[in-house]
């Protein structure tokens, strides 16, 4: 029998890690941008 809990964290680990994982992804995008404009 697997707990709750943990059935309730990795679901919600699934949803949230593509929302990081784009964020991240964004965030080096701009930060690349950003020096070669200077």
């Amino acid at each position: 029998m697997i707990p709750i809990d943990f059935v309730n964290f990795s679901h919600l680990y699934l949803f949230t890690y593509p929302f990081f994982e784009l964020a991240s992804f964004s965030f080096h995008f701009i930060f690349f941008i950003s020096l070669q404009l200077l």
